[in-house]
């Protein structure tokens, strides 16, 4: 399989075997995903907020759903160990770089870009090929500011649909509450 890693065409040294990855959740199987100052139970629901709530969203909220994690990987089905979707190297809160380039993430300082350039636009096999033979390792401070900067991103471009898509009697999304906009981020 051969993708660009390290501004050049990458070889992966062995095929990905799914089969030797049954029963795992991720690939590189050491890297760990942390559920950080997580509540039990989200039963009560996302804490309230109105339309003049800061912040837009409960990021403890996607936090808690998505995981977090300073690793690259890539999610598999533990039944089978084939990689799930078009899934790509995923780091930080959930962020797959596999459907990233470089302009996706302008607001971010050089250093950190440069460090995920390699993985822009891996998916599947090839993807977990890179993970597991170049591990991607980001400080706390990089993985939060690449989650930020994903996040935003997220919540501009849904707002900016949910606006443009609504009735004309709907609310706009900044006048929905905290947890109608975090739920419809979520998804």
């Amino acid at each position: 399989a051969l993708g660009t890693v390290y501004a050049q065409t990458f070889n992966c040294s062995g095929d990905y075997n799914p089969s030797e990855y049954i029963g795992k959740r991720r690939v590189p199987i050491d890297c760990k995903v942390e559920q950080l100052d997580c509540p039990a139970s989200w039963k009560s629901g996302i804490p309230k907020g109105s339309e003049t709530s800061a912040p837009m969203i409960d990021k403890k909220f996607l936090n808690c759903h998505e995981g977090f994690t300073l690793c690259g990987y890539v999610p598999i089905n533990p039944k089978s160990g084939e990689v799930i979707g078009q899934s790509g190297v995923t780091i930080g809160c959930g962020v797959d770089l596999g459907n990233k380039s470089r302009a996706s993430f302008t607001s971010l300082s050089s250093t950190i870009v440069n460090k995920l350039e390699p993985y822009f636009g891996l998916i599947g096999n090839l993807a977990s090929c890179a993970a597991i033979e170049h591990p991607l390792n980001l400080t706390l401070t990089e993985a939060n500011n690449l989650t930020d900067a994903a996040t935003n991103d997220v919540l501009n471009e849904v707002s900016k649909r949910y606006d443009s898509d609504k009735d004309g009697n709907a609310l706009a999304f900044a006048s929905l509450p905290r947890g109608i906009r975090t739920a419809i981020v979520s998804v």
